[in-house]
């Protein structure tokens, strides 16, 4: 076997396929069982480091040789990736019409249309932040690094055709990808995480190392071949180090990529570029097994996600540990079909201009599929026993253009401030101050007093409306609700301010909503001296203060379902879909879980006579039939499981714009 550094050819590294081994292995331990390895997932690094590496080789090679054909490239692109790929996807629409609700079968319309599409990663990077749905409910959210891979594969054939045309040195193209793309990625990473994690151009720097690699193995550099060739050892079992250090120091709390990345990107990097001979890469990445796991790691990577995702929705929690080592067995049982029974024949078939063909309008039709699913709203009519509520009602402030982006605060305190809404026709009468829940009740408040020509409402908040020195108000804290009582105290327009301090957040608790109802926390009495300290300093500018009580807090509505998955017996059997306990209660079990916010209410009432107080609750709950749930009429009531949906706002806005004359009088 020659090296990997011939002038001509790469020849087949049985250690490449068995470094894929141990990027997939680790990335299908820390999916099923995290705990075990927090920092499985940085197996993504070394298949791009790899992918890098292998495409290049191909690109050089055939510049090298006079064959180089961008056209053939993406021909062999489609038949490496299309196969498999359609398969999974096709496979996920069908299931998902089996078992999956009219609202999550929308959301998997819509990814299965962004993974054929390989725009996965800019997709769920738009959809990254704090409504987001729990990620381990995505079937196809793995696809965001393929989405990485094809977005760099259609710029760089044609950046080294341009190279090379000029004449210029590819070298040098390389490593100003990589140094570029690695900056962007440290600058980016404290800004914008989410972005920086799914962002090509954060990421290219990885496949750009491969690539770098990839041209030594064509051109060497003499002085560093002699330096590998002599330390091949050594560097391979260095490389080997870092990507184990790699799984342990890194998880999910780390700032990655930034530079946490090098530790596997170096480590893959090492491990390639001290060739077939090296120690580790000889006797251990070698190997049959680690070979025969390789030759399957792209059909594994694809299957093993979706099996996950699709238990832990139908389980509507994580599922048993048995479930999910057979889940695993499962994946690899499907991804070595794949491999045997689709990719295998496909690459030795002859007829590869039709099989082109077939393949991308394949592709092109699942991508229909998908967007069609989307826009009919995930087809409600696949199933009467699943919560069949209307998907477009889970809408919070779907008409947020309607409200200009204002409300009256200088530009330092905007950028703290996330919600500052105003009418764009007149002046605000009304003023809503709370956090995101108070932004929820705000779309439906400016709605309907639009629709009914009545006073106007701005909203100033994404802060808990409190005032005054308290140990809660504290640095970004203290200074947001500094902006929002300056901004209220100087509008002479503003005549009442309605107050909505979520339970959630004065309680500060990961979830209020407990069997045991809710917890004794020490910012009882701390929520109590900051709230009333936000109304006595309104009510001493001669605004009326009102407070809007918190509502029954469930999970994201996604996870919610009403009965089994289908008319079917035998798929009921299997496939029964668990309903989550946590998305339906008795209207006792809610006031008993409330009973301690509701006594904070009274106490805040007690102190403050003149507050006004608002209480929702008996128009989202059926008082009469003992029963609070998600949803009202075929409507979800709840957006993002603890906000009001714009179905949901509007009802609500509509009784209370009605009794506010009459709350106003004190009456």
């Amino acid at each position: 076997m020659t090296t990997p550094f011939n002038h001509h050819s790469i020849s087949y590294r049985p250690d490449i396929d068995g470094l894929r081994a141990l990027a997939i292995l680790p990335v299908v331990l820390f999916h099923a069982f995290p705990n075990l390895l927090p920092g499985g997932f940085i197996g993504v690094d070394i298949f791009f480091v790899i992918s890098g590496y292998l495409i290049t080789s191909i690109l050089l090679k055939d510049i090298q040789g006079g064959t180089y054909s961008i056209k053939t490239f993406y021909a062999r692109r489609v038949r490496r990736i299309f196969p498999a790929l359609s398969v999974v996807l096709l496979c996920c629409l069908v299931f998902g019409w089996i078992v999956l609700t009219a609202v999550e079968y929308r959301a998997l319309g819509k990814h299965v249309g962004g993974g054929a599409g390989f725009i996965a990663n800019l997709m769920f990077w738009k959809e990254a932040g704090y409504f987001d749905a729990a990620g381990d409910t995505k079937p196809l959210l793995h696809l965001w690094s393929l989405g990485i891979e094809e977005q760099f594969y259609i710029v760089w054939p044609l950046l080294l055709y341009f190279v090379v045309k000029r004449s210029w040195n590819v070298l040098y193209v390389i490593l100003a990808v990589a140094v570029l793309s690695f900056i962007w990625n440290v600058v980016r990473i404290g800004v914008d995480p989410s972005g920086t994690f799914y962002s090509p151009l954060s990421r290219s720097w990885e496949l750009a190392v491969g690539a770098f690699l990839a041209y030594q193995a064509i051109h060497p550099i003499t002085s560093l071949t002699g330096i590998i060739q002599r330390h091949k050892n050594v560097l391979s079992l260095l490389g080997l180090v870092l990507i184990v250090i790699s799984f342990v120091v890194i998880n999910e709390s780390r700032a990655f990529p930034g530079w946490w990345a090098l530790l596997p990107v170096l480590g893959s990097g090492l491990l390639i570029a001290a060739g077939p001979e090296a120690l580790f890469n000889k006797l251990v990445l070698s190997k049959r097994f680690f070979v025969g796991v390789g030759l399957i790691s792209f059909p594994l990577y694809l299957w093993h996600w979706p099996l996950l995702s699709f238990a832990r929705i139908i389980y509507s929690e994580t599922p048993p540990a048995d479930v999910r080592w057979v889940l695993v067995g499962i994946s690899v049982f499907l991804a070595g079909l794949t491999f045997l029974l689709i990719e295998k024949p496909i690459r030795a078939s002859q007829k590869k201009r039709s099989l082109i063909w077939f393949l991308s309008i394949l592709m092109f039709l699942i991508c229909l599929a998908g967007v069609a699913v989307y826009k009919t709203k995930g087809v409600k009519s696949r199933h009467a026993g699943l919560l069949n509520a209307d998907p477009a009602s889970l809408n919070m402030g779907a008409d947020r253009g309607r409200w200009a982006n204002d409300c009256g605060i200088p530009l330092e305190a905007k950028l703290i401030l996330n919600s500052c809404y105003s009418p764009k026709d007149q002046k605000a009468t009304y003023a809503v101050w709370g956090d995101s829940k108070g932004e929820a009740i705000f779309y439906g408040l400016a709605r309907e007093a639009v629709n009914q020509n009545a006073p106007r409402w701005m909203m100033i908040g994404n802060a808990i409306p409190m005032a005054g020195d308290i140990p809660r108000l504290q640095g970004r804290n203290a200074r947001k609700n500094e902006y929002v009582i300056d901004a209220l105290l100087k509008n002479n327009d503003i005549k009442a301010v309605l107050l909505v301090p979520a339970a959630r957040a004065i309680f500060s608790l990961g979830e209020v909503y407990t069997k045991e109802g809710m917890d004794t926390s020490p910012h009882f009495d701390e929520g109590i001296v900051g709230v009333s300290n936000a109304i006595q300093l309104l009510e001493k500018a001669g605004k009326r203060v009102m407070l809007l009580v918190d509502h029954p807090g469930f999970p994201d509505p996604k996870s919610c379902i009403s009965g089994g998955l289908t008319k079917s017996e035998f798929f009921n059997q299997f496939l029964y879909r668990k309903e989550n306990p946590l998305c339906s209660m008795t209207y006792e079990q809610h006031q008993h879980t409330n009973e301690r916010y509701r006594l904070w209410i009274k106490t805040i009432q007690t102190k403050n006579p003149s507050l006004i107080v608002y209480d929702p609750t008996g128009l989202v709950c059926d008082v009469a039939n003992n029963h609070c749930g998600i949803s009202k009429d075929g409507q979800f009531l709840y957006s993002y499981g603890d906000h009001y949906s714009d179905y949901a706002n509007s009802m609500i806005a509509k009784d209370f714009l009605a009794k506010l004359p009459v709350l106003l009088k004190g009456q």
